[in-house]
């Protein structure tokens, strides 16, 4: 482990604020999804086969949605009239102002379909084509729409398996942040937690059970810095 990912993972504990926490997340890089692989891994060993389909579904549906909104965000960079950074913010503003909006809303379809129009709504005022945008961005919402119900049914079944699909779901999305971190905030998956009356704190309530305590992400990033680079293939 390099001595820059060392001096983060020491630094977690005096993290005062969200954006804080997740700038070291960032900082752990190809480690916190190698990281992630070997929670699924480790997972797969202690279920039945109809729950191993579903989890190795589940990190492939992940791995879908990573690389299309790596296509996304090019097309965005080249049709956009501004800097990446400055979209950025106004995606991670609007869809903080959908979690206000959708609060008591616990259809996971209309949250979905919410937060296209809120995204696709943005983005044509910044200059880009929406039946471009919707080409790219279609796919990507029904991808997320199947991990958010992939998981609630695998946590239903084994409730075990909580914390270890909500932390490999957000460590393995961590190379698309931008929009994957505020998208799937609105399901409760976040390293915050979900908003009170919110449709995350829905979510927490009809699929995740007890939310993963703060602690519990230290001690992940902790060993996903130590772990290094090793892979897990099926």
């Amino acid at each position: 482990m390099n001595k820059a990912l060392s001096d983060a993972i020491h630094h977690l504990g005096e993290l005062d604020t969200p954006e804080q926490f997740w700038e070291h997340m960032l900082s752990l890089g190809h480690h916190a999804q190698d990281y992630a692989a070997s929670l699924v891994h480790e997972a797969v060993q202690e279920v039945d086969a109809t729950a191993v389909a579903q989890l190795r579904q589940f990190q492939y549906v992940i791995q879908v949605v990573v690389s299309d909104t790596e296509d996304l965000k090019e097309v965005i960079a080249q049709a956009g009239d501004k800097p990446f950074d400055e979209i950025q913010h106004g995606i991670e503003k609007v869809f903080a102002d959908l979690l206000e909006q959708l609060k008591g809303q616990g259809n996971v379809s209309l949250v979905i379909r919410k937060a296209e129009e809120a995204f696709i709504r943005l983005s044509v005022q910044d200059g880009m084509s929406e039946m471009q945008l919707r080409t790219h961005l279609d796919p990507i919402m029904k991808h997320v729409e199947d991990i958010v119900v992939t998981i609630g049914d695998l946590v239903e079944q084994h409730p075990v398996l909580l914390e270890t699909l909500i932390v490999s779901g957000i460590m393995l999305t961590i190379p698309e942040s931008w929009l994957l971190r505020p998208l799937f905030r609105l399901f409760g998956m976040s390293t915050e937690g979900p908003v009170a009356g919110s449709a995350a704190a829905w979510a927490q309530r009809r699929f995740y059970g007890a939310y993963i305590p703060k602690g519990s992400w230290l001690s992940h990033l902790q060993r996903a810095g130590m772990k290094g680079a090793s892979r897990w293939i099926w």
